[in-house]
């Protein structure tokens, strides 16, 4: 499966343990919106070939 996590205001503890534990069995990717570089285009894309989308 594969997931992705977008971190509305960066890395929390809460997201850390779910997030490492999810990488174990499935392919995952973390996109920070507050790093400030995000291609919004490129986003949407990743949210449609995702099958789950988690925001914290």
């Amino acid at each position: 499966m594969k997931i992705l996590h977008i971190l509305v205001d960066g890395p929390s503890a809460d997201a850390e343990p779910i997030i490492n534990e999810q990488r174990k069995e499935h392919e995952l990717e973390v996109v920070d919106l507050s790093a400030g570089s995000v291609s919004y285009d490129a986003l949407v894309d990743k949210i449609a070939q995702c099958d789950q989308v988690v925001t914290w």
